[in-house]
């Protein structure tokens, strides 16, 4: 996706420590929206092959754990940037993120992972992308910020 000529003015933050928690996110991805706003992408990534139901809360089964559902954990890190760090508090940068899922093939686990029914309106916030839907994500990454360059977002 990164190879889009359409994105080749985006900057590319990896490991990205969170303000609040200690957390740090995967990647965020910089540039301007249509509208030629500054923009960020936060991008959580997973390895995962397989997923199960979970009996928590916006969680999923992965390798005999329970984990926070990938698009609820990627909200939580937009939510973190919205009310803490400057640029997206004082500077109005637009901040969205996602889930891509490289290496998930099972139709029943995507299923799974995109139930609004039992996962919410988090699934819609916070898009999710699987294996095969390269050509998807690149578009969706193009329409939120491939329209201009991201460094303006050096500087926060």
């Amino acid at each position: 996706m990164l190879r889009d000529q359409r994105l080749r003015s985006s900057e590319i933050f990896v490991e990205l420590w969170m303000p609040l928690g200690g957390y740090r996110c995967d990647a965020v991805l910089t540039g301007q929206n249509i509208d030629s706003e500054n923009a960020a992408i936060v991008v959580e990534l997973k390895q995962w092959t397989h997923v199960a139901k979970s009996k928590y809360h916006n969680e999923v089964w992965v390798m005999n754990a329970s984990k926070l559902h990938p698009c609820a954990q990627v909200a939580g890190y937009v939510g973190a940037l919205q009310h803490s760090n400057s640029a997206f508090v004082d500077d109005g940068v637009k901040v969205k993120g996602c889930a891509w899922l490289h290496n998930l093939t099972d139709h029943r686990a995507t299923a799974l992972l995109r139930d609004v029914d039992a996962f919410g309106p988090v699934i819609h916030e916070c898009p999710l992308f699987v294996k095969g839907e390269e050509r998807r994500f690149a578009e969706w990454l193009h329409a939120e910020l491939g329209h201009g360059g991201g460094d303006a977002l050096l500087h926060h």
